[in-house]
């Protein structure tokens, strides 16, 4: 449910305060009242009305005071302000508005035209009766501190000073109150000249010290009851602001408190206004900097940008290779290892064939039927142990061959068996869904590096496995000219769409599941054929087929032997 605009109503008659206030609840608005404008300042510490309507004439602080300082305060300037009073006269309205009211009017006016002005101030309101929120109030009741020997004046001034909405301390001689001094904070005070023990002006010169060295805000008032000029000059040389006799009506004293607490309270607004500007000054220098440094740093990263690219794709590259180089030396050392048993069983195992085939030719007269038979079947079953020590020999041969810690080195050789040699170490890979279909030329022989393009082929033999979801075909077609040998590799898989084909050739770029691919294949075995002196690229060929060509020079360039090498 939407709560009620807030009226703040300073009126220090309560019988008009309660008829006004019960009007404005009539029509829909919460109504809160106070007796003097001190009270109503430290009401804003603590809430923000929608509209404040103050009357002109109140103890201590007047109406047009009161607007000066809601006007001064950055909390609290945008509140409309209407002023209230009994007298007419355009002085009086002149004075509130040039204290910042928003709108002057008569106290007989009607309750039905003071709606309709509160209505339209609401609408050109900052909010209604909103919690003020975030800092702390800078509004508070005077504190005003009153020396005197004597209990029955010292009661009198303490209550006039009351009435105008100040917050009273009373002392009865100079020693209390410096006690009091130092356990609070005050305004103004208020002191007799003539007192016991410390005098008003001892006391006079005691309290302006305390200031000058504390940097306090307080003003000082003397009291006495035998004016002269003498006693004056003696209590302004002391420190004290003003001089004021006992003899006079108590409105005296109560101007002149107001005019010092005025000038304390603009003093203290203008120092407090310069902090703040110090502050944003001080924050727009800091923003400044970091701007200046973020402006700096924008343009250090884009000149190191292509750097750390190039430092990037040389460390993925020198990762691999090094990746190769351990897998290289371990599957020479396994292949070393396989070798000599293998050769060793490979001979018994012929042997043994050998053996089997003349015991059965040697008894063949004289030997049973069965015995013929267990014999025919272990010659059987020695023949196919030969065959797969044969198969087994031949992938350590090709092992060796993919081992070789002499990578890189060019020389002459079929290229085709380095496809073939591709091939078998995917064959766990390829065997049961996909079919190879080959179509090689005649010759596939010239210079190249043999083991470097190993890798390619793996590459790219693995990426068209990977390519094929359940069952499909993966053709492998080689020719040659004069001066370039081609190979071509392509599969019926699911093909390449058309705005990541720019992308392939770059590291760490993939399309694999996260865990199933690193992105540099496609990019080593770029620059691989590069060093070549040659090029791999997608050829554009029909949706639902995806072809990389291999372009190498038949005779090696200056660059493949200095790259590889």
């Amino acid at each position: 449910m939407k709560q009620p605009p807030f009226i703040l109503l300073v009126e220090d008659s309560e019988t008009q305060a309660l008829q006004l206030a019960h009007a404005l609840e009539g029509n829909d608005y919460h109504v809160e009242y106070v007796a003097t404008g001190e009270h109503a300042l430290e009401l804003l510490n603590e809430k923000r009305p929608a509209v404040i309507i103050v009357d002109f004439y109140l103890p201590g602080m007047h109406g047009d005071e009161f607007c000066r300082q809601v006007r001064m305060n950055l909390r609290t300037r945008s509140i409309p302000l209407i002023l209230l009073t009994g007298e007419t006269g355009d002085g009086v309205e002149r004075s509130g508005l040039d204290a910042g009211a928003d709108a002057y009017l008569p106290k007989s006016t009607s309750i039905d035209v003071l709606v309709l002005r509160i209505a339209a101030l609401v609408r050109l309101g900052v909010g209604s009766a909103a919690e003020i929120d975030g800092r702390q109030g800078d509004f508070r009741q005077a504190r005003i501190l009153v020396v005197d020997d004597s209990p029955t004046y010292l009661a009198f001034v303490e209550s006039e000073l009351e009435s105008e909405g100040y917050q009273t301390t009373t002392a009865k001689d100079g020693h209390e109150a410096l006690t009091k001094l130092d356990q609070a904070e005050f305004d103004c005070i208020v002191l007799d000249l003539e007192m016991p023990g410390l005098d008003g002006i001892e006391l006079c010169e005691h309290l302006n010290k305390n200031r000058v060295q504390n940097d306090r805000q307080f003003g000082i008032v003397i009291l006495t009851g035998h004016e002269s000029e003498e006693d004056m000059v003696r209590g302004l040389a002391a420190g004290a602001d003003d001089f004021v006799g006992k003899s006079n009506e108590t409105l005296i004293l109560k101007a002149r408190i107001r005019a010092l607490l005025r000038r304390n309270f603009l003093h203290a607004e203008n120092q407090r206004i310069g902090e703040e500007m110090a502050l944003r000054e001080s924050e727009l220098r800091r923003t400044r900097a970091e701007r200046d440094l973020a402006e700096e740093r924008a343009r250090l990263t884009a000149g190191l940008e292509e750097v750390n690219h190039k430092l990037r794709d040389t460390q993925a590259q020198l990762v691999q290779a090094a990746k190769m180089t351990s897998l290289g030396q371990l599957t020479a050392g396994i292949a070393h290892e396989i070798n000599n048993p293998l050769a060793y069983v490979i001979n018994n195992a012929h042997t043994t064939q050998r053996e089997l085939q003349r015991a059965i030719d040697a008894g063949a007269i004289g030997m049973s039927e069965e015995i013929k038979q267990h014999l025919l079947k272990a010659l059987n079953r020695t023949q196919g142990m030969a065959e797969g020590l044969e198969k087994i020999k031949n992938l350590v041969l090709k092992l060796r061959s993919f081992s070789r810690l002499d990578k890189g080195e060019v020389y002459e050789a079929d290229i085709h068996d380095t496809i073939e040699s591709a091939l078998t170490f995917l064959e766990h890979f390829i065997e049961g869904r996909v079919t190879i279909n080959k179509s090689y030329c005649n010759d596939g022989v010239f210079q190249f590096a043999p083991d470097s393009l190993n890798q390619v082929f793996m590459n790219l033999i693995k990426n068209a496995v990977d390519a094929i979801d359940d069952r499909g075909q993966i053709s492998i077609g080689t020719s040659r000219d004069d001066r370039y040998f081609q190979v071509s590799i392509s599969n019926t898989g699911m093909g390449i769409p058309q705005e990541i084909r720019d992308r392939l050739f770059d590291p760490f770029f993939t399309t694999k599941p996260v865990g199933q691919g690193t992105g540099l294949g496609l990019s080593i075995s770029y620059g691989i054929v590069e060093d070549h002196g040659g090029s791999l690229a997608l050829a554009d060929d029909d949706i639902g087929e995806t072809k990389f060509i291999v372009r190498l020079p038949i005779t090696p360039t200056k660059k493949v032997a200095s790259c590889l090498n």
